[in-house]
């Protein structure tokens, strides 16, 4: 069954992010599944996806899919986008 969610007036958000090898996926993982599921104007269904998008030698990609609706779209990326870098930040500048 496909759903056309679009015509519902929501849209999907992509976003993809690098990480160094040093930072683990299951945190990154972790840390972006909390700040999606408090971000007040994400969706709750379809629910959002996290993954892999990228594996290269100098570190991998993950791709964030989540649903918002259509009104504010690139005010609301942006955003999300402020919140996800915020979240990640520690894992980016660890402290010595």
């Amino acid at each position: 069954m496909i759903f056309n969610y679009s015509r519902e007036s929501t849209l999907r958000v992509d976003i993809s992010i690098k990480f160094s090898y040093a930072i683990s996926f299951t945190e990154v993982k972790k840390i972006a599944m909390e700040t999606i599921g408090s971000f007040e104007k994400g969706l709750k269904m379809p629910p959002p996806r996290i993954g892999i998008d990228k594996i290269e030698a100098d570190g991998y990609t993950i791709i964030i899919n989540t649903w918002i609706n259509s009104h504010g779209l690139q005010d609301t990326r942006l955003e999300l986008n402020e919140k996800l870098m915020n979240c990640f930040e520690p894992l980016f500048n660890p402290k010595k």
